[in-house]
């Protein structure tokens, strides 16, 4: 969600996200130097309540050795979120992508830079295939796109919960999780007040996805 949010390129959402990515160097950096998420764009963003003085510093060591240089060092989880923290820009991404075709970065590396949202997918997909690392990324919380989302994660009331904020927070993206359940929900809801009545009755202790709930919902009714 937090990709989504910062593909708007919308500086007042960035300072609200800004207080969400604590953990994440990289993406803190690149919010304090305004650098742009949504497809297409190149030139900087305002920077809004964020200033370059709270932007986390590179250590010395890593500045030396370069980016793909700190990246291939670093043999412990920590030294590797710390390198991949220095990845920034689209630039900063396409010279990962071809250090790591020409030879494959270590693990760490990859692991690190494979959970920050703003990771290239097909990159991503490039740095592991194996199902441990795709389990991995699942418990990071990194998905394909809203339309995912909306249709393979749990709980329903929580999924829907963060989709009901997508056309404030992330409007360009929130249609693919709409344009996912809508079939559901016409073939199964439609517009019978009974199905939305059970829906409504039984969404807060639901324990399965979306589509799940639309569908139980319409089979009770």
């Amino acid at each position: 969600m937090v990709l989504w949010v910062l593909e708007q390129d919308d500086p007042a959402l960035n300072a609200v996200v800004w207080r969400f990515v604590g953990n994440d160097l990289g993406l803190r950096r690149a919010l304090a130097r305004g650098v742009p998420f949504g497809p297409g764009r190149t030139k900087p963003l305002p920077v809004r309540s964020i200033h370059e003085r709270q932007e986390p510093e590179i250590p010395e060591s890593y500045v030396r050795h370069g980016l793909v240089g700190a990246l291939r060092r670093a043999d412990l989880m920590p030294s590797a979120r710390a390198a991949a923290s220095m990845v920034l820009t689209r630039g900063d991404w396409e010279t990962v992508g071809a250090a790591n075709d020409e030879l494959a970065l270590p693990g760490y590396p990859r692991w690190a830079l494979s959970v920050r949202p703003d990771c290239p997918p097909a990159l991503r997909a490039r740095f592991g295939s194996h199902p441990k690392f795709t389990h991995r990324l699942r418990q990071a919380g990194v998905l394909d796109g809203p339309a995912a989302y909306a249709t393979a994660h749990g709980p329903a009331s929580r999924v829907l919960e963060v989709l009901s904020l997508g056309h404030v927070m992330f409007p360009a993206r929130v249609r693919d999780a709409e344009d996912a359940l809508r079939p559901l929900v016409r073939d199964h809801l439609g517009g019978r007040e009974e199905a939305w009545a059970v829906l409504a009755q039984i969404v807060g202790t639901f324990h399965g996805t979306a589509p799940e709930l639309v569908v139980t919902a319409g089979a009770i009714a």
